[in-house]
């Protein structure tokens, strides 16, 4: 973020925007829609992170980010799970775009970190539920 210079910015302020203006999952059953949901998702998390001098660790992120995509994709868009967290998880994403425009690094990497577990705990809540009801139709 500290990085960041005003080209950056509005990017960052674009994609969130755009992000926006999409159907978040769980209240979307089109797939049309939803895969251009998780294009303007993944790239609103990239913005976030373009401004990072870095190259390699961006592409470790970037790496990391597309193997807990894979497996978020795998729950269907009208979990339960994720019906609970929309509004919270839509309500990260703008504090999100609004810590880094504000350069609050602190706050930005704590909340960034947060939603990150939110998403990873939602996925393992998910696969133990399913796995569970597998075991007992068995």
């Amino acid at each position: 973020m500290e990085n960041g210079d005003d080209y950056w910015e509005a990017a960052v302020l674009a994609s969130f925007y755009k992000l926006a203006l999409t159907t978040p999952p769980g209240l979307n059953l089109d797939p049309a829609e939803n895969e251009e949901r998780e294009l303007r998702l993944r790239q609103f998390h990239h913005i976030l992170m373009a401004a990072c001098s870095w190259r390699w660790q961006l592409r470790f992120l970037e790496h990391l980010t597309g193997h807990l995509e894979r497996y978020r994709l795998v729950m269907t868009p009208r979990s339960k799970i994720w019906s609970k967290i929309v509004r919270e998880i839509e309500t990260e994403h703008q504090q999100l775009m609004g810590f880094t425009i504000e350069r609050n690094t602190e706050k930005a990497s704590a909340l960034l970190n947060a939603h990150r577990s939110r998403t990873r705990s939602a996925i393992k809540k998910q696969f133990l539920s399913d796995s569970r009801t597998t075991e007992t139709c068995i």
